[in-house]
């Protein structure tokens, strides 16, 4: 991520949730799917170490659960403090 960028966003903080008390509480998800392609069944098949299904399966496209996250603090969904607290 560029400095520029982080420079210019604004992010939410806990304090700043529980200071908004007039608002519908909503609930924000973030996920981290598998998909089972060819390669990573192959790993299952071989029960490769869980480190390296990972690393196959970020390199094929998937999205860890930090990087779902961090689209959540950016889109100002949820706070640094819940990522954190759940990755």
């Amino acid at each position: 991520m560029r400095d520029e960028t982080l420079a210019k966003s604004n992010f939410i903080t806990a304090k700043a949730v529980t200071r908004v008390t007039t608002q519908v509480q909503r609930t924000k998800r973030i996920y981290e799917l598998l998909k089972i392609t060819d390669p990573t069944r192959e790993l299952i098949n071989e029960r490769a170490p869980t480190v390296t299904l990972k690393q196959k399966a970020i390199e094929l496209g998937m999205v860890t659960l930090r990087q779902d996250g961090l689209r959540s603090i950016f889109a100002g969904d949820t706070t640094i403090e819940e990522v954190l607290r759940y990755t």
